[in-house]
């Protein structure tokens, strides 16, 4: 991809169930490391390392990335939202990634056919309830980079007030949340909700994290996007 569009392409690995590959020899977050020292890709910046499970990110990041020489950035994937859950994960992540239902909470009601093709697939509404998910995250200093915002009628949802929301609609409330990126199948509208957003004279922002104590598809928010990542401020 670099190659073809002559731009830095960041990635965003997840360990899948490291906990299993662990029980039958398989160290899958020593290996990735590895891997990509071997390769030379170690820029932090162009790195983040996520998994769903909390051993493995806390191995990562107080024994694996020290013991290889490198530093790339911690995604804990989940809904944690209160401060306690989060003071503990602000310890060894940099960016936490959960559910965008987590953020802007939900109920499921009767469907609705949302693009008039007499099929009703639009059966979730919002509830107009806001988790302080995002604001208690960056007073601690983690991202919140959630997923995933798809443009499929079976993935869209109902405003407040019973209207179906497209999926950039839903990219902007959480836009105007105050998330750093976002997860999206469809990079293209991520980039196009960020740029709508982005006042024409801001300056780019980057995504380099508060530094971790020692002992965080792609991402668009105020810029990234695969389950594009799409940060908020692209990167």
């Amino acid at each position: 991809m670099e190659a073809e569009t002559g731009r830095k392409i960041g990635i965003a690995p997840e360990t899948k169930s490291p906990s299993f590959f662990e029980s039958i020899g398989l160290d899958t977050s020593a290996m990735l490391v590895e891997q990509l020292v071997a390769l030379g890709f170690t820029d932090r910046e162009r790195v983040f390392v996520q998994s769903f499970e909390t051993a493995n990110l806390i191995r990562l990041n107080d024994e694996i990335m020290p013991g290889a020489g490198v530093d790339f950035q911690i995604v804990q994937l989940g809904n944690s939202y209160t401060v306690e859950a989060l003071t503990e994960i602000a310890r060894y992540a940099d960016i936490v990634g959960p559910s965008k239902d987590a953020i802007l909470l939900r109920r499921a009601v009767t469907p609705v056919d949302g693009d008039g093709d007499g099929v009703a697939l639009i059966a979730r509404q919002l509830t107009g309830e806001v988790r302080p998910l995002v604001e208690n995250a960056h007073s601690l200093g983690l991202k919140v980079i959630p997923y995933t915002v798809r443009a499929e009628e079976p993935f869209l949802v109902l405003g407040v007030d019973g209207t179906p929301l497209s999926a950039q609609d839903e990219m902007r409330l959480l836009i105007e949340l105050g998330v750093d990126g976002f997860f999206t199948d469809q990079p293209d509208l991520g980039l196009e909700a960020v740029a709508d957003h982005r006042p024409a004279t801001a300056p780019r922002a980057t995504t380099s994290c508060r530094a971790r104590t020692a002992s965080t598809s792609s991402m668009a928010a105020r810029g990234t996007t695969s389950s594009s990542a799409v940060p908020a401020t692209t990167c």
